[in-house]
């Protein structure tokens, strides 16, 4: 078998395996924190490099205090091509997921393969470590999470600098300085791309020191340390910028203390492995107790696993160094989002896309070392049997991510009770346009946890779009109660009280969201929108007290409705209008419009677009009005 796998034909496979296996995951849509980072982010909506380096924050609301600058340069490039379509996005999830894949072929071939001198395994073992990380279901979460792509990002550089710093420090290639010097900026210009990828690149040069160890011959060690400095100065610059970057995160209360996010970090390490190992149960929102003290439990038997695991990593150095390499991998890489940070989130699956490495390494390696040579057939077997199970998992969990509803329907099945499943299937079903479908989820979240501002404001937006004013009004004001200083809520408020054409109550509540947030980007443009409505509606209000069927009064007011979103009222009026007055050219365009753009109703907007036509006094407005009534009658 080795003889056939050339690197070409292995390259070729896994390139395959990828596409074959995510193919299903370019029609999904966007997920949880992508409506803030893409949907909702005007800071994608052009390609600015100086800005994406300079800002804040990722987002323009503020929530997001990171550095990613490429990553927010990624996202731009996509909407210059394709807009807010999610088809695109997973294009370039899809990409990079093969593109790790490929680079972990590589690098295993150049180290661990290679360089063991005392077990050198077959030329399967790179192609199959490669595979298994390509196929293991545990990383579906990072391809069809776009938000997420910063990891595959960072972890796609981070992979083409350990390739070019193993290059760098080849003893074959030391006859060539320039070489030599060429491959190690090129090293550094990586690690540098993939800190402003994502923070988790900076353990690459602990990592690039475990590879030297590994795989580097002893003699030479000493020597070749001096090479490692410029990562490690590097690595301390960029910790230095970041506390000053989120001086302001900062000073925000942790969610928990470092000492308990230790010890519960070891027990959510422990899951990580369960889940590398056996990948059922995947889930968009694990539950995690926290471990209030060493004695809780399972933390003394996490504890207890992971000292046992550092303990054969460090045994198995002297016989089996991708052993030891492949282990201190998973336990480095893990680092920055499971040790003494307290993160908001306890445990994330894409979380384990980079240290997940580290374990298809090792059962690359099992299978390839001793398991093969026990068992030369079985090994195979067990091979192609985790391959095919790990695909099938990985189509399966594809189609978990098709939206809202199907994602979060498979985490509340899985941590029943959870607020925050809820919450994200009733956005789910807005989305879907099912309405009463998402007022029953946001309702059961406020009946398990009511102190939800956000919630509440998206159960008025639903009432508000089912015209249900009073409704959506309550829940604006719980909103305020629990958050008073709100724009948002305010702003809200205003809509609704113009929607019921109290326009004095509208105006109040939009001039406070306006003090409150002075870049709201439309509390401007409805303040005058509503003054002006109230002085059309006290025109028509006039004018309809003298004569209730006179055409002007009811045009004016349909009018008023129109602008509301109120399009039924304003077809009544519109229509009272024309019984009074049937030679009105204005009313009768109001009318295509409404039934066209608003009520889908293609028929009567034909009709009322063909007697604007024969009204319309201007010979080239009645030719396009009559082509575009034609063009739509021929398409019903």
């Amino acid at each position: 078998m080795n003889r056939w796998l050339t690197r070409r034909v292995a390259l070729l496979s896994i390139v395959i395996c990828a596409l074959a296996l995510y193919s299903n995951s370019l029609s999904n849509g966007f997920h949880y924190d992508d409506r803030e980072v893409i949907v909702h982010n005007p800071l994608i909506r052009q390609i600015a490099p100086l800005q994406a380096f300079t800002s804040a924050s990722f987002d323009h609301a503020g929530r997001f205090t990171v550095f990613r600058p490429l990553l927010l340069l990624s996202y731009a490039l996509n909407y210059r091509i394709g807009g807010l379509n999610p088809f695109g996005y997973h294009v370039v999830n899809v990409f990079l997921h093969l593109l790790a894949g490929l680079l972990v072929y590589l690098l295993v071939s150049t180290t661990a393969a290679g360089g063991d001198p005392q077990n050198k395994p077959p030329r399967l073992f790179p192609w199959l470590a490669a595979l298994f990380f390509v196929a293991h279901p545990i990383n579906t979460e990072t391809v069809n999470y776009v938000w997420a792509r910063s990891t595959s990002l960072a972890t796609v550089w981070y992979l083409v600098a350990i390739a070019c710093f193993v290059r760098a420090t080849d003893p074959a290639r030391q006859a060539r300085p320039r070489q030599k010097f060429l491959w190690m900026g090129c090293a550094l210009a990586a690690f540098i791309v993939a800190l402003f990828s994502k923070e988790i690149g900076i353990t690459l040069p602990a990592v690039l020191l475990l590879t030297d160890l590994c795989y580097s011959p002893r003699e030479q060690l000493r020597r070749r340390l001096v090479v490692h400095l410029p990562f490690w100065a590097v690595a301390a610059a960029y910790a230095a910028f970041m506390c000053h970057h989120l001086i302001g995160p900062l000073s925000v209360p942790p969610p928990r203390s470092v000492a308990v996010n230790l010890l519960t970090q070891m027990n959510v390490i422990l899951q990580y492995i369960r889940l590398l190992l056996l990948p059922i149960g995947l889930n968009v929102f694990h539950v995690v107790p926290e471990a209030c003290s060493i004695t809780s439990f399972p933390t003394p038997y996490s504890l207890l696993g992971i000292s046992a695991l550092l303990v054969l990593a460090v045994a198995a150095y002297s016989r089996w160094r991708v052993v030891t390499f492949a282990t201190l991998w998973f336990f480095i890489t893990l680092l920055p989002t499971s040790s003494v940070l307290p993160l908001k989130v306890l445990m994330n699956e894409h979380r384990l896309y980079l240290p997940g490495i580290g374990f298809c390494v090792l059962l690359a390696a099992a299978l390839c070392g001793p398991v093969r040579r026990r068992f030369p057939r079985g090994a195979l077997v067990a091979a192609a049997a985790i391959l095919a199970l790990y695909s099938l998992g990985t189509v399966e969990r594809n189609t978990v991510w098709r939206d809202e509803v199907t994602l979060w329907a498979d985490a509340l099945r899985k941590s029943p009770g959870r607020v925050e499943a809820h919450v994200q299937i009733g956005i789910g079903y807005v989305e879907r346009g099912m309405l009463d479908a998402a007022v029953a989820e946001y309702e059961q979240a406020l009946r398990i946890y009511p102190y939800l501002p956000q919630v509440h404001y998206d159960l008025g937006n639903v009432y508000l779009r089912k015209k249900m004013y009073l409704r959506a009004m309550e829940e604006y004001k719980r909103m305020l109660e629990l958050l008073p200083s709100s724009a948002q809520a305010h702003y809200a408020l205003g809509i609704a009280y113009g929607a019921q054409l109290d326009f004095a109550r509208a105006l109040g509540h939009l001039v406070k969201a306006k003090e409150l947030d002075p870049s709201h980007p439309d509390a401007a443009r409805k303040i005058e929108l509503m003054r002006a409505l109230g002085q059309l509606y006290a025109q028509a209000m006039k004018a309809l007290a003298q004569d209730a069927g006179v055409a002007r009064g009811n045009f004016m007011l349909g009018n008023v409705y129109a602008n509301l979103g109120r399009f039924g009222d304003a077809v009544e009026c519109y229509e009272r209008s024309l019984q009074a007055n049937p030679s009105q050219y204005a009313a009768e365009l109001a009318l295509a419009r409404i039934y066209l753009n608003e009520l889908g109703d293609q028929e009567a907007a034909v009709a009322h677009l063909r007697r604007a036509a024969a009204l319309c006094p201007d010979k080239e407005e009645r030719e396009r009005l009559l082509a575009i009534a034609d063009k739509l009658s021929r398409s019903r």
